[in-house]
């Protein structure tokens, strides 16, 4: 299915094995596309109350929903060119690469074995980012932040900010400040640990196999294994 125009209407359902979209598509409650083992490739805009895209492989440019988000792009990349705003927004695909990705609620973000690439401010409520390494830049929670980068590397490039945060990889590097009115727990079972700026919550925890780098601490109680 090739899409240049403009598809609009209260509920926008598109049903096809590969989707290729220069146009626009709005639905006013939901907009739901679903490429059946084939790729879904979107440089337009898609705009609605709940979204949901499923292919294999997806390509997108701005999301741009009042309720949640869901991407799924199953054994293949999801690649998120645009903003992606909504409530809840989950993105899921065999590795993610993304810009900017807003939630008033909670995000999750999964690369399954592959690494996630997050060039912009990710924020929301609670957000969880997993993948076979993670890269970042500023993520913003008002509730927990979650990165596990699995058996690869934590690069954290930008600010990082929520109550209790965590931290996880086969070895982490920290860039900017990470502030925590919780707990803070970076954990490095398998390598280093690299921190550039300030490290602050209520209690701090570091775990790493090897030296811990630092250029200094804030908290109430603070743990270097």
């Amino acid at each position: 299915m090739d899409v240049k125009g403009t598809i609009s209407g209260d509920d926008v359902v598109l049903n096809t094995t590969g989707l290729t979209m220069s146009g626009s598509i709005d639905g006013t409650n939901t907009v739901d596309i679903n490429s059946t083992g084939a790729l879904v490739d979107m440089s337009g805009k898609v705009s609605g109350g709940n979204i949901s895209i499923d292919g294999l492989g997806v390509n997108t440019g701005i999301v741009d929903a009042t309720g949640i988000v869901n991407v799924n792009a199953g054994t293949g990349a999801a690649n998120l060119n645009g903003k992606v705003s909504g409530t809840d927004i989950t993105v899921t695909g065999e590795g993610v690469n993304a810009n900017e990705i807003a939630g008033s609620g909670n995000v999750q973000v999964d690369g399954k074995n592959s690494a996630v690439n997050l060039n912009g401010t990710v924020s929301g409520k609670d957000i969880a980012v997993a993948g076979t390494g993670v890269n970042a830049s500023t993520i913003t929670g008002t509730g927990t932040v979650n990165v596990n980068a699995g058996t690869g590397l934590a690069n954290l490039n930008g600010k990082v900010s929520g109550t209790d945060i965590t931290v996880g990889g086969t070895g982490v590097n920290l860039k900017d400040t990470i502030t925590g009115t919780g707990a803070v727990d970076i954990n490095s079972e398998n390598g280093l640990v690299d921190i550039d700026a300030a490290v602050s919550g209520t209690d701090v925890y570091i775990d790493g196999l090897g030296p811990v780098s630092y250029t200094h601490l804030r908290a109430h109680e603070t743990s270097q294994d």
